[in-house]
C-alpha cells in the first residue's frame, strides 16, 4: 500500500512520520500542515493522498496534550474510549477533532477485534494471577510481600497471622497486643484486618493503597515477589465471564471546564440607554437592556461588532467572558440596504444581487460573537447562590431576555444553539449537583425534525448526569420564546411533557482544560 507523499514539503516522506512531526513548516505541526493543505488545495491527487494518510494512520496519531500526552489514539481508546469520543472528537482544534473522527470512522472498527482480543487476554491473565495470589497455600509468599513493604509479620501456623503493628496507622509503634493480622478470608482471598481501628481490606487492594498503585500494578508487584510468571499463567478462564466484566464496566460522562479570560468591553464603545429601532420593535426597553447586560455597539465601537446589539455573557463568577452581537437588521432589511449602498446592478435578480454581495464578503451574519460559547450558558450567572426548584433552557439570548424580562420566568438560560455543550453541562452540574433528583428542567423545543433530534440528545445528556425531571415545552405554531406571548408560554408551562428516564446515570469525570493543555 502506498504510504509515501508525492507533493510539496512532504514529498518522499513517510505518511505516519509526517502526521506526527512536531514542526514541519513555520510553526505548523505535521497534522496542521496536512489539514490545511487538504482544505486549500485544488489538486485532487493531493487531497486523496492526505485522506489516505488519515484513514490508515489516524490510529497512530500521537496526542501532545492532556492526561494522555504521548499516547496514540488507538492506545488512548483502549485506556479510555469515553475520552476519545466525548472529548477529543469534539476538541476546539479543528484538526484534532478531524483526525479523531477519521480514526473513529475508518480505523476503529478494523482494530476492534484486536482491541477486544487484547482486552480479553489482559482480563484473563490478571484474573488468573489474582487466583494464584489468593491461593490458600501462598501464605509464606504473602508474608514475603509484606516484609518487602517494610511490615513485620510473625510467621506461625495459626489461623490469624499477627502483624507487629497496625498498617492502617492506629498504632505508631509495635504493639504487644497485636491487633492487626493476616487472614485467609471466607470469600477465598487473603485479607488484612485490624481489630483496634476496624480497618480492613483484601490483600491486593491493601498493597495497591499502601504503595499508591493501581490494582494491576499491585498484582504485577506481588507476582514478581512471589515468583509468578504471568506468561505461564493458564488463560482458560471462561470467555463469557471475562466479557461480562468488560460489559459491566461503567461508562463515563466527561464534562469540560475552562477558566475563560475576562473581557474588556471598552473597545465596544457601549453607551447606556441607546438602542436601534429593531431592539425596541421587539418590545424591549432600556430597563430590560440594563438588567440583562445588553448594549448597542454604535459609532464608538472599535471592532467588528459595530452596529450590533450586544449581549454580554458572564461566567459563574459573574465575570464578563464574552460578547454575542446580533445584527440590528433582519436578513431582508440588511440585503436591501447593502444593495443600495454598494450600487449593485439592478438588472440582476435579488438572489443574484445577494450572491454578488457574498462574493464581496458582505453576506448577512445574524450573530457575531467573541465568546467560547461551549463553556458557558447565557444568564447562568443569575442562578448562583440562589434557591432554585426549576430552570428553563432555550436557544438564543433574545429568548432568554423575553422569558426573564417580560414573561416572569427568571431562571432561564440560553444554549447559543440547539445543543447543550459539555462545558455548559458542567455549569449545570456545578450549580445543581446536590439537587439533581428534584430539580425540574424545562427544555424549549422547535417542533420540527431537527428540533426533536436535538431535544432527544439534550435529554440523554442531562439524564446521564443524573437529572431526573426533564420536561418538554413546545410553544404554539412553532414559535420561539422571543416571539411568543406570555399567555402562550404559560400555556406550554402548564401542560409540560415529563420525559421518562431512559438513560442511566453515569460516572462523571471532570476535564479541566486549563490543566490539560
Amino acid at each position: 500500500m502506498k504510504n509515501i507523499f508525492s507533493f510539496g514539503k512532504v514529498k518522499g516522506m513517510q505518511m505516519e512520520k509526517v502526521l506526527n512531526m512536531p514542526k514541519i513548516h513555520s510553526s505548523f505541526t505535521g497534522l496542521q500542515y496536512l489539514w490545511g493543505m487538504h482544505k486549500m488545495t485544488q489538486h485532487e491527487f493531493i487531497k486523496k493522498e492526505i485522506e489516505t494518510c488519515f484513514r490508515i494512520y489516524a490510529k497512530d496519531y500521537i496526542i501532545q496534550f492532556g492526561q494522555y500526552k504521548g499516547m496514540s489514539l488507538f492506545d488512548i481508546d483502549y485506556e479510555n474510549e469515553g475520552y476519545v469520543v466525548n472529548y477529543l472528537a469534539k476538541n476546539q482544534s479543528e484538526e484534532i477533532a478531524g483526525i479523531v473522527n477519521y480514526y473513529l470512522q475508518y480505523c476503529r472498527n478494523k482494530n476492534r477485534k484486536q482491541y477486544n482480543y487484547y482486552q480479553e487476554h489482559v482480563y484473563k491473565v490478571y484474573a488468573q494471577l489474582r487466583e494464584e495470589i489468593n491461593n490458600i497455600n501462598r501464605k509464606s509468599d504473602i508474608i514475603k510481600v509484606l516484609e518487602d513493604m517494610g511490615l513485620s509479620v510473625r510467621n506461625d501456623n495459626a489461623k490469624y497471622t499477627p502483624l507487629i503493628r497496625c498498617p492502617f496507622g492506629c498504632e505508631k509503634t509495635p504493639s504487644p497486643y497485636q491487633h492487626a493480622y493476616l487472614l485467609f478470608g471466607v470469600e477465598g482471598s487473603w485479607v488484612i484486618n485490624c481489630r483496634k481501628c476496624n480497618e480492613g481490606t483484601n490483600f491486593i487492594k491493601f498493597v495497591a493503597e499502601q504503595k499508591g498503585m493501581t490494582d494491576i500494578d499491585a498484582i504485577n508487584y506481588i507476582a514478581n515477589i512471589m515468583g509468578i510468571n504471568s506468561n505461564g499463567v493458564e488463560t482458560s478462564k471462561d470467555i463469557k465471564d471475562i466479557q461480562k466484566k468488560i460489559d459491566q464496566r461503567q461508562e463515563e460522562v466527561q464534562l469540560i471546564t475552562k477558566k475563560l479570560s475576562s473581557l474588556d468591553v471598552e473597545e465596544f464603545g457601549f453607551r447606556k440607554g441607546i438602542y436601534p429601532p429593531y431592539y425596541y420593535n421587539r418590545g424591549f426597553t432600556n430597563e430590560d437592556g440594563e438588567k440583562m447586560g445588553v448594549y448597542y455597539a454604535g459609532k464608538y465601537c472599535k471592532n467588528g461588532f459595530k452596529s450590533r446589539i450586544c449581549f454580554t455573557v458572564r461566567d459563574l463568577d459573574n465575570r464578563v467572558v464574552g460578547v454575542v452581537g446580533r445584527s440590528q437588521f433582519t436578513e431582508n432589511e440588511y440585503y436591501d440596504n447593502q444593495i443600495k449602498y454598494h450600487n449593485i446592478d439592478m438588472s440582476l435578480s435579488k438572489d443574484e444581487q445577494i450572491e454578488v454581495l457574498k462574493a464581496m464578503k458582505r453576506g448577512y451574519i445574524k450573530y457575531y460573537n467573541k465568546l467560547e460559547s461551549s463553556y458557558v450558558l447565557y444568564n447562568c450567572n443569575s442562578l448562583v447562590n440562589k434557591k432554585v426548584d426549576e430552570i428553563f433552557i432555550c436557544e438564543g439570548p433574545f429568548d432568554v431576555m423575553k422569558m426573564v424580562c417580560h414573561h416572569g420566568y427568571e431562571n432561564t438560560v440560553g444554549m447559543f444553539g440547539k445543543d447543550l455543550k459539555s462545558g455548559q453541562l458542567y455549569q449545570l452540574y456545578q450549580l445543581f449537583k446536590d439537587n439533581r433528583e428534584n430539580l425540574k428542567i424545562h427544555l424549549f423545543v422547535d417542533n420540527d425534525e431537527a428540533g426533536i433530534k436535538a431535544f432527544e440528545g439534550n435529554v440523554k445528556k442531562l439524564q446521564e448526569l443524573g437529572f431526573k425531571n426533564i420536561y418538554k415545552m413546545i410553544l404554539k405554531n412553532g414559535k420561539d420564546a422571543a416571539e411568543a406571548t406570555k399567555e402562550e408560554v404559560d400555556y406550554a408551562y402548564n401542560r409540560p411533557e415529563l420525559q421518562s428516564v431512559r438513560y442511566s446515570e453515569k460516572k462523571i469525570t471532570i476535564i479541566d482544560e486549563d490543566v490539560s493543555k
